[in-house]
């Protein structure tokens, strides 16, 4: 049980430190532009 959370919080680190980092800041910019639109 220890060993899969440690690997899950492994996985979350990893991923928002490199490409999960660019792609929420993909993300982000594509729903601002929505919004920005839809105003």
């Amino acid at each position: 049980m220890n060993n899969s959370v440690k690997k899950e919080v492994a996985l979350i680190v990893g991923g928002s430190s490199g490409m999960g980092l660019a792609s929420a800041i993909q993300l982000a910019k594509r729903d601002i532009h929505t919004t920005c639109i839809q105003l």
